[in-house]
């Protein structure tokens, strides 16, 4: 049996949404300061975190699958 990785995939998810949301606040108000060179790292730190947001949400739905079908076995 595999152990159960989603408790701590999810803690990763949750504490990458909070630097989503962080990057998000401080594009904004990049965006009002006219700061473009700002608002271009913080879009970039923000995409970073949302693919590993993204990766990290498939790797739990893999994980779900497979103890689905461990189920059914």
């Amino acid at each position: 049996m595999i152990a159960d990785l989603r408790p701590s995939t999810r803690e990763f998810i949750a504490d990458h949404l909070q630097f989503v949301a962080r990057y998000t606040d401080t594009a904004q108000r990049f965006v009002e300061m006219g700061d473009d060179n700002g608002l271009e790292y913080s879009i970039r730190k923000l995409v970073e975190y949302v693919k590993g947001v993204a990766r990290a949400t498939g790797d739990i739905l893999r994980e779900n699958e497979a103890a689905d079908h461990e189920r059914a076995t």
